[in-house]
């Protein structure tokens, strides 16, 4: 580990209790963070015990239990940014928790596999949507859910009352999500493609799944320009910028369809594409610098005011050197105002 001194930056890497050592992704990026001379933490997103103002920044990488308890994960990504620097953003990351998402592409013209998706706190008839959209194989899942989390595949009619039952089940899970069986994914696998700053990386092929295989593996891609076109009307389709994010595609006969965008916690298989990592590295100190400079800024405008409201501002103001240097961690009296103060909000900031 590098010595810090106060040019070094921490960057924490939340991840969950499932994964408390952090994933693959993690190993390859924290080496990268430390190849830059800077500190890295994993760190359990939950753990009371941490004190997340000491970090430059949270990069949020492999909480993959936050549908568990989605109420004290919106809690904390709120407490969190209040404190330290978030990414992806706080806005993008509420959007794509739920699945209703998809609604939203959809109704800009989105190629998204056809879907059903109640209201919040409406329960779906099983036998309605089948019958009004023609679905005789059917997949329903939680509006909010990692993976495969209780997602089951139902026939229609035959499996109606079951459909019904997991259906009525989701409920504590945001809701249902209804969609017809793609066999295309399972034939032909799922395209994952990869961006940082908006910018495509690299991508990757999941599947087909293979007899007694629990997860499909995963391959390098290329993908075809009408795939990239999909990926960036998705991406342009968020709320805010992201520094990473993958978009999943089902490959099928009508073209191109998005299955998911995953900006959250996505695995972004650095092991096939190292420099992606390298590429990530370089943009999240590229976001801190963005941070700094907008800190600096508004920071120093508040000493032409004399109004109490700026006194936090103005009281931390001396550990702005001039030349616009600001230290890595914020002494431990610095108060959340600090951030209050300056008006920073993430997803204001321009990421270059």
């Amino acid at each position: 580990m590098p010595v810090i001194n106060e040019l070094t930056k921490v960057i924490a890497l939340a991840t969950s209790t499932i994964t408390p050592n952090g994933v693959d992704d993690d190993d390859i990026l924290a080496r990268y963070i430390e190849s830059r001379g800077h500190e890295y933490r994993i760190v359990v997103w939950n753990d009371p015990s941490v004190d997340w103002h000491i970090f430059d920044m949270v990069v949020i990488r492999s909480t993959w239990d936050y549908h568990h308890s989605i109420e004290e994960f919106f809690l904390w990504i709120e407490r969190v940014s209040r404190q330290t620097t978030i990414v992806n953003c706080p806005q993008t990351i509420k959007f794509l928790v739920d699945k209703r998402y998809l609604l939203h592409f959809l109704s800009l013209g989105v190629p998204v596999v056809p879907t059903s998706i109640g209201a919040a706190g409406e329960i779906l008839d099983f036998g309605r949507v089948c019958n009004e959209r023609g679905w005789s194989d059917v997949i329903v899942k939680p509006a909010v859910s990692l993976g495969s989390f209780k997602v089951r595949r139902f026939a229609y009619p035959a499996d109606r009352n079951a459909g019904q039952a997991h259906i009525d089940a989701l409920d504590a899970y945001g809701g249902a999500v209804i969609q017809p069986f793609v066999e295309d994914l399972v034939t032909k696998g799922e395209r994952s493609l990869i961006y940082i700053e908006g910018r495509y990386s690299h991508a990757v092929l999941r599947g087909p799944m293979t007899p007694g295989s629990e997860t499909p593996l995963a391959q390098l891609h290329e993908a075809s320009e009408t795939e990239k076109s999909v990926a960036g009307q998705v991406l342009g389709a968020l709320p805010a910028a992201t520094i990473f994010a993958r978009v999943d595609l089902a490959a099928t006969p009508q073209g191109p369809l998005l299955t998911e965008c995953e900006a959250v916690e996505p695995r972004l298989f650095f092991g096939l594409r190292p420099k992606c990592a390298e590429h990530l590295t370089d943009a999240l100190f590229r976001r801190l610098s963005n941070v700094k400079a907008k800190i600096n800024q508004d920071c120093r405008a508040a000493l032409t005011s004399h109004t109490p409201s700026n006194r936090p501002a103005r009281e931390h103001l001396k550990y702005f050197p001039q030349n616009g240097g600001y230290p890595s961690r914020p002494p431990s009296r610095t108060p959340d105002t600090l951030y209050a103060a300056s008006g920073l909000v993430d997803d204001e900031l321009e990421v270059n």
